[in-house]
């Protein structure tokens, strides 16, 4: 997204954090303030008696059946702008996007860009209302109505938008990493009595020219998680989104020295190229960006080595359908990504 973002004043609960596992040589760094930070988040939500409630903590697990496989997607759903909604029609796309959230029907999703108006149509829907836990919600009584408010955990940080994850399984924590600009959101996802799996939504800084700004923001993430008392000791751990990588040479930068897998590598056919972003077949994109010829694997789905998880099903693109048939509208400038996972 080509979009700039207000970076909020240092007022949030701040745990400098020590590094155990030393898996980095240059210790933290950040353009813009000093020191690894996580926020703490307080529940996730699910949806009882008419309304969106915390999850009590703990967790009630013992009758919960940990799942041999889980399928797991990722998508950029655009943000809206409400001086340019004549073109974005983003009741559309979003009421799109929701539906193609039920075709596919994942068991843990990681939404990036989401305004107000996107997670309000989340909130709305019987289907995730049914089928899963948010990460966040909008605020007060008026959620049913909510264009002009944001996501509470993004208006912490005076951003107009955030990483929400949604899942199928309660989430027993919930952090927010003061790492990137668009603070990555990461979820413990209880999957039965005894297995966890540790779930963050990633969204570095966008550009061409921003490969550096990404790499620091990358390895911080993976610093902060790996130091954390808590998420630092959970050996599944799956790091999804977008992560606008604009160029295949920035992959040596970015995946192997933080210890992260690209799944789309293990995919069987290689003639499949990856693109999510992708001008020839989004006639979206190029009436968003004009020009733009483009077609870049800006979205990933990895997992942290050592990880007991496996692929099941190989890592395919969806939200790749217009709104309408013969409509050059689609849900996102971006396509997702999805795959099964098998537990190990």
């Amino acid at each position: 997204m080509y979009y700039s973002l207000v970076w909020a004043q240092h007022d949030l609960l701040n745990m400098h954090l020590p590094n155990p596992r030393n898996w980095f040589t240059q210790g933290y760094s950040h353009s813009r303030r000093p020191g690894p930070v996580v926020k703490q988040l307080n529940h996730c939500y699910e949806f009882r008696d008419d309304d969106w409630v915390p999850v009590g903590i703990p967790l009630k697990t013992d009758t919960t059946e940990t799942p041999e496989s889980l399928r797991i997607a990722t998508l950029n759903v655009l943000h809206n702008h409400n001086w340019h909604e004549w073109f974005l029609r983003s009741n559309e796309r979003y009421a799109h996007t929701e539906k193609s959230i039920q075709r596919l029907s994942p068991d843990i999703l990681a939404l990036q860009e989401v305004t107000a108006t996107m997670l309000a149509v989340l909130m709305r829907s019987t289907f995730v209302q049914q089928n899963y836990f948010l990460s966040d919600i909008v605020r007060g009584t008026d959620w049913m109505d909510c264009s002009n408010k944001i996501p509470y955990y993004a208006q912490t940080q005076n951003t107009l938008t955030g990483n929400v994850i949604l899942s199928r399984y309660p989430m027993s924590a919930m952090y927010m990493l003061d790492t990137s600009a668009t603070h990555p959101v990461s979820g413990i996802v209880q999957l039965g009595k005894d297995r966890e799996l540790l779930v963050v939504g990633f969204h570095p800084k966008a550009m061409d020219f921003c490969h550096s700004d990404r790499v620091t923001e990358t390895r911080n993430t993976m610093h902060a998680i790996n130091s954390h008392p808590r998420m630092g000791s959970i050996r599944d751990c799956i790091v999804l989104g977008d992560f606008n990588v604009h160029s295949p040479n920035e992959d040596a930068n970015l995946f192997e020295p933080n210890m992260l897998v690209d799944l789309w590598h293990e995919r069987s056919d290689k003639k499949e190229n990856g693109f999510t972003f992708d001008a020839e077949k989004n006639s979206f994109v190029s009436r968003y960006i004009p020009f733009e010829k483009r077609r870049m694997r800006l979205d990933r789905i990895t997992k942290v080595e050592g990880s007991q998880l496996s692929v099941k099903h190989e890592v395919t693109i969806w939200a790749d359908e217009p709104v309408q048939k013969g409509d050059w509208l689609f849900s996102s400038d971006h396509f997702g990504l999805w795959t099964e996972m098998k537990l190990e």
